[in-house]
């Protein structure tokens, strides 16, 4: 992915790597094998990669913050950076405070911070007198500690790879089926009602007249099959209802199928990590989708040139 030009408002992309060339007037949340910044991001950037590039000419006029296996800062950061990542290079200016949690960070002669660096590491890193213009913290953390902390659960983090999973599902699912993906989700409210009934009587009865099928062993093929569409429906459930939300959230500027499929993931992931209102979502989004994959079903044979 390679932007260029200028974009009014902000950049949500994901891909194998993600190149940004030109001007970004709102925000940046990009996530890749290699995300590379060279152009102007007006608001703050958050990048997560393998590698996460901020070249010499570009300029985030906010806060960035990178999560990666290799960092390298040789652009202008105008606010704070936060970064969490292997190996950290700071050869750029930062306008505030830079925070870390690194193995390892090298501040290039050429670096500017104008306020203070706090960093946690395994080592301490060498920093030339007035690169620093406040003070700088640093906390030693062995290796071992950093194992126990890699061991231990974090409800938080799992929940935000959830929902970034989520999205990657979302994305590869509208790039591989784009059409019938939005024919399917393009419903009015009454007709999404009749949707979430009609997924609700779908997921509730298929199994018990798979399970009666499969028992009479002359259905068993049958019952087979029917388990297996039951199971891709709920699985794919909630792609579909992420969709339409999407279509909800952005209305007449839903026009591009990737940007509306991952707004919608985004959304239905956050919701999805509200206590006692995720309960209500999940129902919605089973029911609701299902019902939606079984009418795009019905009006795709429907439209066939033969009789049953």
């Amino acid at each position: 992915i390679v932007i260029q030009g200028f974009v009014e408002g902000d950049v949500l992309c994901a891909g194998s790597n993600v190149t940004i060339n030109g001007t970004v007037g709102g925000d940046v949340r990009a996530a890749g094998s290699t995300v590379t910044i060279n152009g102007t991001v007006s608001g703050s950037a958050t990048v997560a990669g393998s590698n996460v590039i901020i070249g010499k000419n570009a300029i985030v006029s906010g806060d960035l913050t990178g999560g990666s296996s290799n960092l390298t800062i040789d652009g202008v950061i105008g606010r704070d950076m936060f970064a969490a990542a292997n190996i950290v290079n700071l050869n750029g200016k930062v306008g505030r405070d830079v925070s870390a949690s690194v193995s390892t960070l090298t501040v290039g002669s050429a670096a500017k911070v104008a306020g203070n660096l706090v960093y946690e590491g395994e080592s301490e890193s060498t920093i030339s007198q007035g690169i620093v213009a406040g003070k700088v913290t640093f906390t030693q953390i062995k290796a071992s500690d950093r194992q126990k902390e890699a061991a231990t659960f974090n409800p938080i983090g799992a929940a935000l790879i959830g929902v970034a999973g989520f999205m990657v599902a979302c994305l590869l699912f509208a790039l591989i089926v784009p059409r019938y993906l939005n024919h399917a989700a393009s419903q009015s409210f009454k007709q999404v009602t009749i949707s979430f009934l009609t997924g609700f009587a779908f997921l509730i009865l298929a199994p018990f007249f798979a399970i009666l099928a499969i028992v009479t062993m002359i259905g068993a093929f049958a019952g087979i099959i029917l388990l297996a569409v039951w199971g891709l429906a709920v699985l794919l459930s909630g792609v579909f209802a992420a969709y339409y939300a999407g279509k909800l959230v952005l209305q007449k500027q839903a026009t591009n199928v990737l940007f509306t499929a991952a707004v919608g993931a985004l959304v239905v992931g956050l919701v999805m990590l509200i206590p006692v209102v995720n309960i209500l979502a999940f129902v919605f989004v089973v029911f609701t989708g299902a019902g939606m994959q079984l009418t795009q079903l019905k009006n795709q044979f429907s439209k066939q040139p033969y009789k049953l």
